[in-house]
């Protein structure tokens, strides 16, 4: 393996940097999920799952205003915060409204509940 794919590798889904800014707007909603929690959920399912995707659901459930200054906010780069919102919108996950907001559709509504009770699940096993 070369330098660039370690490097790579580093900075995936697995970065506990990630991980750490994303699990603290995880944790506003489920106080009791802990950072390894989140990882092990992570590691185990499929993208949608990454902590930061998780965490634009969760503010998604109460609506947020995508600002320019959002995605410093949330701790993450711009790429990243477009590139998992898009994701979102693609996948019929979340839309924005007149209003100018990002809510979850009925679709992403459901995926929530789900992930929120894998995640509770994950965090019991560790336990």
């Amino acid at each position: 393996m070369n330098a660039w794919q370690t490097r790579f590798q580093m900075r995936g889904r697995h970065d506990p940097e990630i991980v750490a800014n994303s699990a603290g707007i995880i944790r506003r909603f489920l106080p009791e999920i802990t950072d390894d929690a989140i990882l092990r959920h992570s590691a185990e399912t499929a993208n949608i799952s990454h902590p930061d995707t998780m965490a634009l659901m969760f503010l998604a459930s109460n609506g947020f205003e995508s600002r320019l200054d959002t995605p410093a906010g949330l701790g993450m780069t711009k790429k990243r915060y477009y590139v998992r919102l898009q994701g979102m919108e693609d996948a019929g996950q979340v839309s924005k409204n007149k209003d100018g907001r990002y809510r979850l559709t009925s679709k992403g509504t459901a995926k929530l509940a789900r992930l929120t009770e894998e995640l509770q699940e994950t965090a019991d096993k560790g336990l």
